[in-house]
């Protein structure tokens, strides 16, 4: 009896059922007529910004420096530069010319003697024998480095024993500086020299003379 009792007649619970569907169609009436027209309506407010994004072009490659070391080149030869041509002139070759022969000047024991009676032979005359005196035999003097020459005559003294006691310039090569200098040689020419002295019956005479000492040049 008590489970009747408490059970709920069928129309009741249909209409229970009916109010909750009433609900749900009236929600979901206010859902599409009025909220999500609203939703619509304010979405679309914030604008689209659209950027073309251009594309980032890879950087090129940097050539690396190789490691391999380089090849040491060798330096060119130096250029062959031939030396300037250098033309010698030679020295003119020296001549000094002396004459061989003196010419005797009259002297002391040079002069002939003048015939004098004598004992045992009269009108004899005395035994002579001639001077030998050869400047050809006497060297080569040194011929200076000057641009001269000419012929000195020299004057000289030739004593009993052969020797140049004396000598003098009789007559210069020139007038020049260079002149007076081969004057001075020709005189150490000279005295360098040595002969024979001549005799006079026997006895040894002094010479008096004179010789030229020539200098030339040759080309």
């Amino acid at each position: 009896m008590d489970f009747v009792q408490g059970q709920h007649p069928p129309g009741r619970r249909f209409a229970s059922i009916g109010v909750v569907v009433l609900l749900h169609l009236a929600l979901g009436w206010v859902l599409v007529s009025g909220l999500a027209y609203r939703i619509v309506q304010v979405i679309p407010q914030t604008p689209i910004e659209i950027r073309l994004i251009k594309p980032v072009t890879p950087p090129p490659p940097q050539w690396q420096r190789s490691s391999l070391p380089m090849p040491s080149l060798a330096p060119p030869p130096p250029r062959f530069i031939p030396p300037p041509e250098v033309q010698v002139t030679q020295p003119p070759e020296t001549t000094v010319t002396a004459s061989p022969v003196p010419q005797i000047a009259p002297g002391v024991g040079n002069e002939m003697a003048t015939p004098q009676p004598g004992r045992g032979q009269p009108g004899s005359r005395p035994a002579r024998t001639p001077p030998q005196l050869d400047f050809s035999k006497c060297g080569t003097p040194a011929y200076p480095d000057i641009d001269a020459q000419g012929t000195v005559m020299v004057v000289f003294t030739m004593d009993i024993t052969g020797t140049i006691s004396e000598a003098r310039v009789a007559e210069s090569s020139g007038r020049s500086h260079r002149h007076k200098m081969l004057d001075r040689l020709a005189i150490d020419f000279v005295l360098s020299c040595k002969g024979t002295p001549g005799t006079v019956n026997g006895k040894p005479v002094p010479l008096h003379g004179i010789t030229p000492i020539t200098w030339s040049l040759k080309d």
